[in-house]
């Protein structure tokens, strides 16, 4: 099977939601992990002393005049069909958008 059709079966199976993958958990009661894993979940996206970067912004590579272009050309109407033909019905666009399939 080809890594697509896999990943493909996969989110169908997830899509099906919890009755199609029953998952056996276990639940947590010594409350020294409980607190581990809150104190993970609350410090997973903080930002540490040593996690910024000093980027120069002045040595990056630029764009082409003729990216630069394309870049700031009218879209086309096949472009944007195509586009819209290559999005998952079942998917939304962001966080509180419908998926394709609401249209």
């Amino acid at each position: 099977m080809e890594h697509e059709e896999v990943a493909r079966n996969e989110e169908i199976a997830w899509s099906k939601g919890p009755e199609f993958n029953d998952v056996e958990g276990e639940t947590i009661t010594n409350p020294t992990v409980k607190e581990n894993i809150r104190n993970f979940y609350l410090n997973l996206n903080k930002e540490s002393k040593n996690s910024r970067h000093d980027f120069n912004l002045h040595e990056t590579l630029g764009i082409t005049n003729v990216e630069k272009e394309r870049l700031q050309r009218q879209f086309e109407e096949e472009e944007v069909l195509n586009v819209i033909k290559l999005c998952a019905s079942d998917k939304a666009p962001g966080p509180v958008g419908h998926p394709m399939c609401f249209y």
